[in-house]
């Protein structure tokens, strides 16, 4: 750019911009984006990075990199040291102007750098994933900082304090010349798909947040499939990929067909988004399947907004669809209804989709994001030259009749049978239900319940479900309770299925009956040691972060004194270490879990057969939930002919179990 600033020097500016690593990803993919852009501005952008997949896609696109040995997200010590040092080098030698850092270790190395140089300093949020502690350091040097969200603005303002006037909101801009409709066939022929199946594509990291959306769908496509002719397409990686793909093995096992695939992240996922009939997603990958044209069901990190369209867009662009914010939790069945829907609705979702894309091109075009960025660039270079306090900002919350101001961008709209006894809490202690399912188990129920009774915890609610068994298991149970309703801290709740709906169904349902805040499992042919619910109750008391607890358990066949320890119970991060892998360490009927995990992420799913209960843990764990286990050998574990397990494992106890080795229940 020819053209001069009011101090006298050209107004093409050398940016440095800081990003940790050059992975696939949203924040990625708008530094490459953002940086190929304000290139074609005449500026002079600069990438000071450990590298990547996207490095040689940095390269084709006219930026220059610069390595630095950024290895962790806390670098300290000689790390911390030689980055410093480099980074310093790299200011005083390319004459660079502003600094742009957008991951808490670049934010770290920047915000030192800025003071020593006094080059001016601008983060980029892109979430509310940052450790606030490091954030809050970086943010009190900046000079500005962006959020690429209303939510991350709100969230910045109340967790930093940072003031409104150093705040702007700017989000990611896409390339809407080449994230466009166009040619759908490439992605679908490597899949195999033939021209009338329906093609779901979920698009972008499988790490938390995103893999309880992922699971999510996967459930809703194992139910959906058996009434529409679709493929799912997982595409990405992430440290939680292992555990995808055990759960599409598990789906495709089912229906004896390849209904979801697992496809490693791609560079360009133009082809993709083009070949989909709906795409899953948050953040900048709905901005760029949108800006493709294709219908988008969104849903992210913070939870479920729903199939976008014209009536709904702006709310969900104040949620980041998802990303940031939520209409509501994930659900399996409500991404199934919606699916369902729009796989009904062709003409109605193209007319969405064709909406939502002028909208995209409206308000997100990476021309008119640059230009915002661009304008606080330069009023920060004047600033600082001028050595005064300079206030370009607008308020945070400012409406779209604002959006001709230099520090915020926002889009403008596209359209304006049961039995309780309730009995007294004990000292205090809060309820626990005790949720046991059955089927044709009269000749073990008994000592369950007994062992139940016997516990020295109370107050306890007793649900058992019977799962229409054939045999004399509700007399068992009905007998066991005219004894048992003497004790004042015991209740308990009966309920016989009039037919047989299976071992998730009737877990699930025990749980739905019960009341307290917290539930214990108990498989009905297993006995529990007196003192286990009041020692798992007294770890989570003791341990809030912690939502679910198992136990050790002994392992028996008619002798439980000659019961020996299993050694596949894992403790710790090796329970999320485990299940990342697809792998089980938990033994199901020793959880006690609080009711929220209930709540968030609703009871088993039956299309794992045979897995439910790892599957129920492992989308515990992926939405955020810890596990952990007991050391102690609190519950005994039952071997016979008749149980289910015997149909899924073998029995080899003391290794830990893989997909096949799982499921233990009371149904046939």
């Amino acid at each position: 750019m020819d053209s001069q600033s009011p101090l006298g020097r050209s107004s093409s500016l050398t940016i440095l911009m800081l990003v940790d690593a050059l992975n696939i990803g949203g924040v990625e993919t708008h530094v490459l984006t953002l940086g190929k852009e304000l290139s074609r501005r005449g500026h002079r952008i600069i990438v000071g990075t450990a590298g990547g997949p996207l490095l040689d896609t940095c390269h084709a696109a006219g930026l220059k990199t610069v390595s630095l040995p950024f290895r962790n997200d806390d670098p300290v010590g000689p790390e911390l040291s030689e980055l410093l040092t480099r980074t310093r080098r790299l200011i005083e030698s390319e004459r660079v102007d502003v600094l742009h850092a957008h991951l808490i270790s670049g934010m770290k190395i920047a915000a030192q750098a800025a003071q020593e140089t006094t080059v001016p300093l601008i983060l980029t949020v892109h979430g509310a994933f940052y450790p606030l502690k490091e954030l809050r350091r970086a943010a009190e040097v900046s000079d500005r900082v962006i959020a690429v969200s209303q939510p991350v603005s709100k969230w910045l303002l109340s967790a930093l304090g940072l003031p409104r006037e150093r705040l702007a909101v700017v989000p990611n801009g896409i390339d809407v010349g080449l994230y466009c409709p166009g040619e759908r066939q490439g992605f679908r022929q490597e899949l195999g798909l033939p021209p009338e199946q329906k093609l779901v594509v979920s698009c972008g990291r499988v790490t938390w947040g995103k893999t309880r959306g992922i699971t999510a769908a996967i459930e809703a496509i194992a139910e959906l499939a058996l009434t529409h002719d679709l493929h799912f397409a997982v595409v990405g990686s992430g440290s939680d990929t292992p555990l995808v793909r055990v759960m599409a093995d598990l789906v495709n096992g089912k229906l004896n067909r390849q209904v979801v695939s697992v496809v490693d992240a791609r560079l360009e996922p133009v082809g993709i988004y083009r070949a989909a009939d709906v795409v899953l997603g948050t953040a900048r990958v709905a901005l760029e399947a949108m800006s493709c044209g294709r219908p988008v069901i969104a849903l992210g990190n913070a939870g479920y907004v729903g199939f976008l369209r014209a009536d709904n867009i702006e709310k969900a662009w104040k949620v980041y669809f998802g990303d940031h914010d939520e209409f509501a939790p994930i659900t399996s069945r409500r991404l199934r209804d919606d699916l369902d829907w729009v796989l009904r609705n062709t003409e109605t979702v193209t007319t969405a989709a064709e909406e939502c894309r002028r909208w995209v091109v409206e308000n997100f075009d990476i021309e008119r994001v640059a230009q915002a960025t661009e304008d606080i660039y330069q009023s920060l270079v004047e600033a600082r030259a001028e050595t005064t306090s300079l206030d370009v900002g607008t308020p945070v919350a400012a409406p779209p009749s604002e959006l001709g101001s230099r520090s915020e961008i926002a889009p403008r709209s596209p359209a304006a049978e049961a039995r309780t006894v309730r009995p007294p809490a004990e000292a205090g202690h809060p309820l626990v239900s005790v949720a046991v399912s059955a089927y044709n188990r009269g000749p073990f129920l008994r000592e369950c319940l007994e062992a139940i009774a016997a516990q020295s915890y109370r107050p306890l609610e007793v649900l058992v479900v019977d799962d229409a068994s054939t045999d004399n298991t509700e007399e068992v149970a009905m007998d066991w309770w005219a004894e048992a309703s003497r004790d004042p801290g015991l209740s308990f709740v009966y309920h016989r299925l009039p037919h047989n709906v299976g071992v998730a169904r009737a877990q699930s349902m025990a749980y739905y009956l019960s009341r307290a805040a917290y539930i214990a499992n108990q498989d009905s042919d297993d006995v529990s040691h007196p003192d286990r619910i009041a020692l798992q109750m007294q770890f989570l008391t003791q341990n809030p972060d912690c939502s679910l607890v198992g136990t050790n358990i002994g392992v028996f066949r008619d002798d439980i004194s000659a019961s020996h320890r299993s050694t596949w119970i894992r403790y710790g991060h090796d329970i999320v270490t485990s299940y990342r892998a697809g792998k089980h360490c938990v033994s199901f009927g020793t959880l006690v879990f609080r009711r929220a995990v209930l709540e968030r992420i609703g009871g088993l799913t039956s299309f794992a057969e045979g897995a439910e209960d790892w599957e129920f843990i492992a989308r515990a764990i992926t939405q955020g939930f810890i596990v952990d286990n007991l050391r102690q050998v609190l519950y005994f574990y039952r071997r016979h002919d008749k149980q289910r397990s015997t149909q899924y494992y073998s029995a080899k106890e003391d290794t830990a179990m893989s997909l096949t080795q799982m499921g233990k229940g009371s149904t046939p």
